[in-house]
């Protein structure tokens, strides 16, 4: 199988290693001449590799117009998450891929962290879902201390960065586990004095289709990497920190072990499934379909738009 990974950055780079460890033939596209990559020109990759499929791993204001060009070549899209920054060129490529009949994934790679897969096996033991607050922070700056963060895109609005956008992970698992999102509200703003346009914290409530209401914080400002889900209900309640065991208390307590110090885990089993789903020409059902994302993406629109920005 040949997969051709648009993007040469941290997160592209990761997909090629991950995707090269499975057995594929792995191309990479990068406009960036600093970045190391096999082409300059994604029209000349695509005409050269001839690739089964793509990975799109640019910065997200880019998602569409790379998404766009690499489907009217016949073939199914990784698009790294969120799928865009704004919903400009994702009716183009709804058509696009009716018309080829191919398909796309969006790369919510928490979905398959050990840990939210077994959460959402023990689901049905809690009873009815009352509450459930999900949270995730770390401090910018920090995320790829090497850059200078200023001129990184998480930095900048317009560039598709932020809290609530980039770490909407949470936003999906949440809907990945109770359903869709019927009412979100909340703060969405920039709190701090980094050195950036893009909002810094994000603080939501939303309710769902089997939830009554869900808690959602996102921030870049935590020192201390965060993020941690509990979850309630009529008859347990599941608790879940990064580094730590799972916890049932539901008049005992039982313990589930699903830390895995290697974060690369849930990244190669994101892989796994979407080389499985482009060898059977269906995607993997974990993943998150182009639909999924585009939800996930609306929500954040009306938060924004709510608070101004």
């Amino acid at each position: 199988m040949k997969i051709l990974v648009v993007g040469a950055g941290s997160i592209g780079t990761r997909h090629r290693d991950n995707l090269e460890a499975l057995g594929a033939e792995v191309a990479t596209s990068d406009l960036n001449p600093v970045r190391k990559s096999d082409y300059t020109n994604l029209h000349t990759a695509i005409k050269d590799f001839h690739p089964d499929a793509a990975v799109v791993a640019v910065p997200t204001h880019l998602h569409m117009d790379v998404a766009i060009e690499v489907a009217s070549h016949n073939m199914p899209l990784f698009i790294e998450k969120p799928v865009s920054h704004t919903m400009n060129g994702i009716d183009v490529l709804q058509r696009m891929l009716k018309v080829t009949g191919q398909w796309a994934v969006v790369g919510y790679s928490l979905r398959f962290h050990p840990a939210l897969q077994i959460i959402k096996e023990l689901l049905p033991r809690i009873g009815t879902p009352l509450y459930a607050r999900a949270e995730v922070g770390q401090y910018l700056p920090d995320w790829h201390p090497t850059e200078d963060y200023t001129k990184w895109y998480m930095a900048h609005e317009d560039q598709g960065g932020g809290a609530l956008l980039d770490l909407s992970h949470e936003i999906d698992y949440m809907r990945w586990m109770f359903g869709d999102i019927s009412e979100a509200q909340g703060y969405v703003g920039k709190v701090s004095n980094l050195e950036m346009d893009a909002d810094d914290l994000a603080d939501i409530q939303t309710h769902h289709e089997n939830l009554p209401l869900g808690s959602i914080h996102m921030d870049l400002l935590d020192r201390s990497y965060n993020r941690r889900l509990r979850i309630v209900g009529s008859d347990a309640t599941i608790a879940w920190e990064w580094d730590r065991s799972i916890t049932l208390k539901a008049g005992e307590f039982i313990e589930y072990s699903a830390y895995k110090p290697d974060r690369n885990i849930q990244f190669i089993k994101e892989m796994e499934a979407f080389v499985k789903g482009v060898k059977s020409g269906i995607p993997h059902p974990t993943m998150a379909t182009l639909d999924d994302g585009i939800e996930v993406l609306k929500t954040v629109l009306e938060l924004k738009e709510q608070n101004g920005r």
